[in-house]
């Protein structure tokens, strides 16, 4: 299966993204990716591969995404699929569709390099000159969709960008974002092209995404999505590795004496990693009795998550009468 997906986080830092490089939201991207090739090997035997083709070098000189950030991004998903050890998700670059790049490695200063030739070879072998973004927009629904599409994330992305610093007035800003737009447009039907002459057996479909968007877990364990000013007034921001990864909803079930680290999982469940060494193993496995809980934490996660955050004390201590030491430890929900 080939998706034209990832292309690069959105440059707006301000108002809709973390910041650059993947976050959550790409790791539960890749996460159900994973997922959908395995429950695939459970029905048909050869089972099933995911090819990205990532699509943010067709486009990143419009949008504003420096060629470095490019790098970082893409590099950085493919350090998480590794890490993650997937091995139904792979990646593909324009240069390699291209054949200006045969390697399935390439160093940082080598993809930088053929940034720009990858884009002319892109719009001189596949894109067409008779091509009319104005018509096809004016004739045809699906076009007149992906332009609105296109119009309204740029105008929330090239809003902190050197575009909309240049631009006299918000007339001539929302004119360039149309422009910019219509060429998005023809830059992907080039590149819908080259994917076809590539892959011919495969079609393409579409769907908010992981580099337009922060993702927020509830107190359920819900995952949700959503721009970053949505979340930053009931959710605290977490961070992992030293850079900002979710929003999670501000809750005094997170508040623990020990020091802990919650890790939450794609299709549900919670990992709890304690500093200490050790952790507390339980299971909601028959339930607890509502009277036991308090009301905002009542259902099923949020009493796991009670139960345990009545027992950090004991994992602060270091108490392993419940549990077992584990190093690097933690708890699996």
């Amino acid at each position: 299966m080939v998706l034209p997906a990832f292309p690069a986080k959105s440059i707006n830092c301000v108002g809709k993204v973390l910041g650059t490089v993947p976050d959550l939201g790409e790791e539960l991207a890749l996460d159900r990716l994973n997922d959908l090739c395995c429950r695939i090997r459970k029905v048909y035997n050869p089972g099933a591969v995911v090819l990205v083709a990532t699509d943010g070098a067709c486009y990143n000189d419009l949008t504003g995404v420096t060629d470095n950030n490019l790098w970082e991004y893409g590099a950085s998903l493919r350090k998480m699929v590794v890490a993650k050890g997937y091995k139904c998700v792979d990646f593909v670059r324009i240069m390699n569709l291209l054949d200006l790049h045969t390697d399935e490695s390439i160093t940082k200063e080598r993809f930088i390099a053929l940034l720009e030739p990858s884009r002319r070879q892109l719009m001189e072998t596949y894109g067409d000159p008779h091509f009319d973004a104005n018509a096809c927009i004016k004739s045809d629904p699906d076009y007149k969709l992906t332009f609105d599409g296109y119009a309204k994330f740029l105008k929330k992305d090239l809003a902190y960008g050197p575009i909309r610093n240049s631009a006299a007035s918000g007339k001539k800003y929302k004119a360039k974002v149309h422009e910019t737009a219509k060429a998005m447009i023809a830059r992907g039907v080039a590149f819908a092209k080259l994917i076809q002459k590539r892959y011919p057996e495969h079609p393409d479909s579409f769907s908010m995404t992981p580099w337009h968007c922060a993702v927020a877990v509830d107190v359920h364990g819900n995952f949700k999505t959503g721009h970053v000013g949505v979340w930053r007034d009931t959710h605290e921001l977490v961070h992992r590795n030293g850079q900002p990864y979710f929003f999670r909803e501000k809750s005094d079930l997170y508040s623990w004496d020990a020091q802990v680290e919650f890790e939450h999982l794609y299709r549900g469940g919670l990992v709890v990693h304690s500093a200490a060494g050790f952790f507390r193993e339980a299971s909601l496995s028959g339930g607890l009795d509502d009277e036991d809980v308090p009301q905002e934490y009542r259902g099923e996660f949020s009493q796991f998550m009670y139960l345990m955050s009545n027992c950090n004390n004991e994992c602060q201590k270091g108490d392993t009468s419940h549990g077992s030491a584990l190093g690097t430890s933690s708890i699996l929900y």
